[in-house]
């Protein structure tokens, strides 16, 4: 039983490690955004300083970066407000999932929205 148990335990520990680096992560530096990959996309010194950057999602240039990698134009003024964090992202009025997947929410709803630490 001891030993089902912590088989059990090692599945749970690799499955989450597996899970955490699964979210993407950003870094904007002189004017470059840079992917977990290690590659970049020079985007403007002006827009690092504007970016939004949390756990999975960056939203820099008009762009909404998602865990994946892939970008999504949702407009400067968008990024401006956006709120990112915990996994999540609040764009535009829509909701954005660790996943990628989005959910219409309201744009007063994400203005208000608290999406943790």
């Amino acid at each position: 039983m001891t030993k089902l148990i912590a088989i059990f335990l090692s599945s749970l520990i690799f499955s989450n490690v597996a899970y955490a680096d699964s979210f993407g992560s950003y870094a904007c530096v002189d004017g470059y955004l840079f992917f977990s990959d290690g590659t970049s996309k020079y985007v403007g010194d002006n827009d690092c300083a504007t970016a939004k950057l949390g756990l999975g999602f960056a939203c820099v240039d008009g762009y909404l970066y998602l865990p994946s990698g892939k970008a999504k134009y949702v407009g400067s003024a968008d990024c401006r407000t956006a709120k990112i964090g915990n996994g999540f992202a609040c764009v535009d009025g829509y909701l954005y999932f660790p996943n990628g997947d989005s959910k219409y929410v309201g744009s007063n709803d994400c203005d208000t929205a608290n999406l943790g630490q």
